[in-house]
């Protein structure tokens, strides 16, 4: 085969940015490039009737927000288009208590949520130089100005929000400017909610402009409580019901939520499902396609990028390009299974499975399966603490570590039954409700992909016939007749697989007997 790259690269020149879609957006140079847009997904989050990104923790979702903000900050291609991202980290929902209704039990904290993201398109919409009613954005600005500062902080909106300073007048203009010569009334944002929005709607709706708003870091402080339950919901809604009023106005505008699939599973709302269906764009990596997988595709691209052979390497050509740089196989099996194997489908475990290989092997010029073996206990780590991260606020940090711990010292083979858990841990099982609990765990590891089902050949029990993994199979449940697989990415942190094992089959493959 006709080499593609030049061999003269070190896996240091492609071992490039980061794990985390913050971190390479703020830190990666030219990181845009970089962005391998995944089925044209930059062009549809940004059609009119995507409200909800949504996407397990790690599948890029951030990163998109931060690409296509970084796209729209080009004023000389997209002068009318005005895009930004919000955060709501370090953000305490138990401030919402202070703004609950009870007369909207579903919707609880609707209009503090409303008010909220008024705020947030106002900001933008003051920046608009091509609306021609200038005394209407001046007199919005200095509103802004009073009650908020020149800068946006969502913690501030909050502080602020029953202590509006309003000015009287007739005319919707004179209620927001808050001039000197007029008289100012001060009051909650309850008597001023409708106001604003017509001031902004009448606004938005005499500009050709655009306008896009991304909140993120919505899992900040998560926790499965009421309190932030109904809080995220009535986010929602108000996100739902604004873009829509937007949209029917003729202002384009829209706000777009980047939620976490395992967080919005567990919402409990009755148009959840009409959300999902019509209005979201949901963020995944086709993971029943392990080894066609597009996230080779990702990869490859940042390879490309990375040794600047953007456009003299077509899309087509990628596959040869990865056996370029990976050896055939790992361990006995073909290299892209090996790597997808050892994540749970997403861009970030494969970047920074990348990484740890490239940083410990700086000087070779392929991704040799002795180096990928050699790393597998610092992947491992990585991995552990990832998916506890995510396990946090889904129950107590007591659930989550005896749940990880039913795991260790349950022997060889990676695989667990209820009776290999009897056998190994009688104790757990001592009251009535043991096995009930067991089965709690399980059932919560499984839908981490902690460990998934093995089935077997029905003819041959030597031969798997498959495994059901819940980030393969949206929605599965656990089946507690049949054996459970601990996932490859995370045996050594779990202390299932040795490093001695590890050590051995690394040595023989760096002296080639493998």
């Amino acid at each position: 085969m006709q080499s593609l790259i030049n061999k003269k690269f070190t896996l240091s020149d492609i071992s490039v940015g980061s794990a985390s879609g913050e971190n390479e957006a703020d830190f990666l140079e030219n990181f845009a490039d970089y962005f391998y847009d995944y089925e044209d997904i930059s062009r549809k989050v940004m059609e009119k009737n995507v409200f909800f990104l949504i996407g397990r923790k790690g599948t890029g979702k951030s990163l998109l927000a931060k690409y296509i903000e970084n796209k729209f900050s080009d004023k000389e291609k997209y002068f009318n288009y005005f895009t930004s991202i919000g955060s709501f980290r370090n953000f305490k929902y138990q401030q919402l208590m202070e703004y609950k209704d009870e007369e909207f039990s579903d919707k609880e904290y609707f209009f503090v949520w409303k008010w909220c993201l008024l705020i947030n398109i106002s900001y933008q919409l003051v920046l608009d130089q091509s609306c021609t009613d200038t005394e209407s954005l001046d007199s919005l600005k200095y509103f802004l100005q009073s009650n908020f500062g020149l800068n946006l902080r969502q913690k501030k909106v909050f502080d602020k929000s029953k202590n509006i300073k309003w000015t009287l007048g007739s005319s919707k203009v004179a209620q927001v400017s808050g001039s000197q010569e007029s008289e100012i009334e001060v009051g909650s944002y309850l008597d001023y909610l409708e106001d604003l929005e017509d001031v902004i709607i009448s606004l938005g709706s005499s500009t050709d402009s655009n306008f896009t708003i991304f909140f993120d870091d919505l899992d900040d402080g998560f926790e499965d409580t009421e309190v932030y339950g109904k809080g995220i919901c009535s986010l929602m809604y108000a996100v739902d019901e604004l873009n829509r009023t937007f949209f029917r106005a003729g202002f384009k505008a829209k706000f777009v939520l980047l939620m976490r699939s395992d967080i919005f599973s567990i919402l409990n709302s009755s148009d959840l499902n009409k959300f999902q269906m019509d209005n979201s764009l949901i963020l995944n990596w086709r993971p029943e396609e392990r080894e066609n997988s597009p996230l080779f595709q990702m990869l490859i691209h940042r390879v490309v990028t990375a040794l600047k052979l953007n456009g003299k390497i077509d899309k087509e050509d990628y596959n040869s390009v990865f056996h370029e740089i990976f050896e055939h196989s790992v361990e006995n099996k073909p290299t892209a299974l090996w790597l997808i194997d050892k994540t749970f489908c997403r861009p970030r475990d494969l970047i920074q499975l990348i990484k740890i290989v490239g940083e410990d092997n700086p000087n070779l010029n392929m991704y040799r399966s002795f180096a990928l073996v050699k790393t597998k206990g610092l992947y491992s780590k990585y991995l552990y603490g990832d998916v506890r991260n995510e396990m946090k606020g889904h129950q107590s940090h007591e659930f989550v570590e005896n749940s990880l711990s039913l795991l260790k010292g349950i022997g060889k083979g990676y695989t667990v039954t209820l009776d290999k858990i009897k056998k190994k841990k009688p104790h757990l099982f001592d009251n009535e409700k043991g096995e009930e609990n067991v089965k709690e765990m399980l059932s919560f590891l499984y839908r981490f992909s902690v460990i998934g089902n093995i089935y077997h050949n029905s003819t041959d029990d030597s031969q798997v016939a498959f495994h059901s993994w819940s980030h393969r199979e949206d929605q599965s449940e656990p089946d507690f007749d049949a054996p459970f697989s601990i996932h490859q990415g995370i045996r050594l942190a779990l202390k299932v697989e040795s490093k001695e094992e590890n050590a051995a089959t690394w040595a023989a493959l760096q002296n080639g007997k493998n």
